[in-house]
């Protein structure tokens, strides 16, 4: 084999060994993982609820990142793995959601929404009874 054959195995090993790399996330909580991105009814979500979910998301992007760059999209994803071998502190609360921004100058931030464990009855993005 020559040493070009022997390179491009050796990338193509590394690359396979490594997955796909995952989209790079600004998120907001050190310790939650952005997975899968999801739709309301997959993360078994009322529509009432997702909407709360996602206004929430919005205004604490605001209150995090004053002057942030014009929001392009928005999607849901739901809690992610840390990543193997990841030493991280266990969270004490739900999320039932992550919406994450995709802002005009490319930034992608991840706001997990987190509730209380058990919901909450004055919240209508932690409350799991809201229709």
């Amino acid at each position: 084999m020559t040493g070009r054959a022997l390179a491009g195995l050796a990338i193509a090993l590394v690359v396979a060994a490594c997955g796909t790399p995952q989209a790079s996330y600004d998120v907001l909580v050190s310790n939650v993982f952005v997975g899968a991105e999801r739709s309301c009814a997959d993360l078994e979500l009322s529509d009432v609820r997702c909407t709360a979910i996602i206004l929430r998301a919005a205004r604490e992007l605001d209150d995090m990142r004053p002057g942030h760059a014009l929001v392009k999209s928005r999607s849901l994803h739901e809690k992610g793995q840390p990543p193997a071998g990841a030493s991280v502190a266990p969270l004490t609360e739900d999320v039932p959601a992550i919406v994450v921004f995709i802002l005009a100058d490319g930034t992608q931030v991840a706001i997990p929404i987190l509730c209380p464990r058990g919901g909450s009855m004055t919240d209508n993005a932690c409350n799991p009874r809201v229709q």
